[in-house]
C-alpha cells in the first residue's frame, strides 16, 4: 500500500460544462467552420468525428472559454456510462480546434493534479463506479458536475503522477500510431479502387474500349449472383437463450470500419452461429439509421453475430471480397445507394432491394490484378489492429493497477519494455 494522501476531485480539477449552443445554427459543412465536441462524439477514450456537427468559424472568438485544448479531459454528462463503458476521452491535436458543447465536462488538473495524470484517474474503475452510483435518471441518465467532483482518490506526488502517465501514455501513443497506420493503408485501397474503377485509370486502359458506359469485357450482375446476403437476428431477451455473444448494431458500424468499444451481448442458439454470425472478409452494411454505411470484419472479435438491423454480405467464389467492399462502399458515399432507400421519413434499405443492386464487373484478370494488390494492405490492416487489442488490453489491466499505487512504477515500466 501508497501513503499517497485521499483528496476529492473537486480541490484538484477545474471543470466547465460545455455551452449550449443552438442546435437550430448547426451546419454540417467544416468550410469555415468549427466542429462542435458533443455527447454523441464521446466514444472509450477516443472522440469520433463522422457526423460531426460545426459552427461558423467567424463566431468562435464569441466563445473563447469553450475552446478545448491539447490533452483536455471530456465526460459525456448524459448517458455517461454504457454497456461498452465510460464515454470520456482526452484531446489530441488531429480534433482540434472544437468547441465544447453543453452536458459534456472538460477537466483539467489544478493544485497539484497533473492534467495528463487526471485521465487516467477518470478512466480507472474506481471512477467508473462512482459514475454509476451518482447517475440519476430514466430516460437520460445523467450526471452533474457537483457529484463528478465528490469523487475521492488517492493523489501520488507529481513525480509519480508523471510517470505513470508516461507508462500508460506510451501504450496510448503506441495505439494512436497504429490506428493512423490503419487509417492510410485503408486510404491507400480506396484511392487505388477509385483510380482503376471510378476514373477507368486501370493497367491497359489506354487499349480498352468502352461499351454501354463501361469499358469492354466488364459485366453488370446482380449483387444476389455475387454475394450471399442475410440480415442479422431480431434480438428479443425475453425469448433468447443459449451462448452469451457478443453483437453489431447500427452503432457499431462506421465508414469502413467498427466502433467495438460499444459492443453489447446477447445469447444465440449454437446453430445460429452460421446464419448470424461474421467471418473474415464479410462485408456488413446498415439497413436503416444511415442505410448504406458499411464495413468489412477482418475478425476484430471472435463469434461475432449480427443485430437484424444490418446486412451480412458474403462473396461468393467468382467475387473479390476487397473489390465487392470498395463497390459498395464508395456507391453508399457517393449516394448512389439512395435510389433503393424506402420510407419518407426513416430510411431504411430492404433486403429484396440490396439484392437486386446492379454490380459493375471488371474482367477476371483485373480483378485478380487488384486483389493482388490490396490483399496484403487488409493483411496489414488485420495484424495492427490484433496488436491494438493486445495494447489495450495490457493498458486495461495495468491502469487501475497504477492508479491505485497497487503497482509499483518501475514494475510497470518493465511490462511496457517487454511489450514494446
Amino acid at each position: 500500500m501508497t501513503d499517497w494522501p485521499e483528496v476529492a476531485l473537486g480541490d484538484h480539477v477545474e471543470l466547465v460544462p460545455g455551452f449550449p449552443f443552438k442546435s437550430a445554427r448547426y451546419i454540417d459543412s467544416a468550410v469555415s467552420a468549427v466542429r462542435l465536441l458533443r455527447g454523441d462524439n464521446v466514444a472509450q477514450g477516443i472522440l469520433r468525428w463522422d457526423g460531426a456537427k460545426h459552427w461558423p468559424e467567424a463566431e468562435c472568438d464569441n466563445y473563447s472559454a469553450f475552446e478545448l485544448r491539447e490533452g483536455d479531459v471530456v465526460l459525456a454528462m448524459d448517458r455517461p456510462w454504457i454497456e461498452a463503458g465510460l464515454k470520456y476521452a482526452w484531446v489530441q491535436p488531429s480534433d482540434l480546434p472544437c468547441l465544447l458543447v453543453q452536458r459534456v465536462a472538460r477537466m483539467r488538473g489544478t493544485n497539484g493534479l497533473s492534467t495528463a495524470f487526471l485521465r487516467y484517474v477518470i478512466g480507472s474503475p474506481s471512477f467508473v463506479n462512482h459514475v454509476k452510483s451518482i447517475t440519476t435518471g430514466v430516460n437520460v441518465p445523467h450526471i452533474s458536475g457537483k457529484d463528478i467532483k465528490r469523487f475521492r482518490f488517492s493523489l501520488p506526488p507529481r513525480s509519480d503522477q508523471d510517470r505513470i502517465a508516461s507508462i500508460l501514455g506510451a501504450y496510448d501513443d503506441l495505439i494512436e500510431v497504429n490506428r493512423r497506420r490503419i487509417a492510410l493503408l485503408e486510404e491507400m485501397a480506396r484511392q487505388l479502387f477509385e483510380e482503376w474503377f471510378v476514373h477507368f485509370r486501370f493497367p491497359g486502359h489506354e487499349r480498352s474500349a468502352m461499351e454501354g458506359g463501361r469499358p469492354e469485357g466488364w459485366q453488370q450482375l446482380t449483387l444476389s449472383e455475387l454475394a450471399d446476403v442475410r440480415l442479422g437476428k431480431m434480438l428479443d431477451a425475453a425469448k433468447n437463450r443459449g451462448e452469451l455473444r457478443p453483437y453489431l448494431a447500427n452503432i457499431n458500424v462506421r465508414w469502413g470500419s467498427f466502433a467495438l468499444s460499444e459492443l453489447r451481448s446477447m445469447r444465440f442458439e449454437p446453430d445460429e452461429a452460421e446464419k448470424y454470425g461474421l467471418a473474415y472478409g464479410d462485408i456488413v452494411m446498415c439497413e436503416g439509421g444511415e442505410p448504406g454505411r458499411c464495413a468489412m470484419w477482418k475478425g476484430e472479435a471472435p463469434q461475432m453475430m449480427l443485430q437484424k438491423a444490418l446486412h451480412r454480405i458474403r462473396s461468393k467464389s467468382n467475387m473479390d471480397r476487397n473489390y465487392l467492399f470498395h463497390y459498395l462502399l464508395f456507391s453508399a458515399r457517393s449516394k448512389r445507394l439512395s435510389g433503393l432507400f424506402t420510407g419518407s421519413t426513416i430510411k431504411h434499405l430492404p433486403l429484396e432491394k440490396l439484392l437486386n443492386l446492379r454490380v459493375e464487373v471488371p474482367s477476371s484478370r483485373l480483378l485478380k490484378q487488384f486483389g493482388k494488390l490490396v490483399t496484403p494492405i487488409e493483411a496489414q490492416v488485420g495484424t495492427l489492429q490484433a496488436v491494438n487489442r493486445k495494447l489495450l488490453e495490457m493498458r486495461e489491466i495495468l491502469l487501475p493497477r497504477l492508479v491505485s499505487g497497487e503497482l509499483p512504477v518501475p514494475a510497470a515500466a518493465r511490462e511496457l519494455e517487454a511489450a514494446a
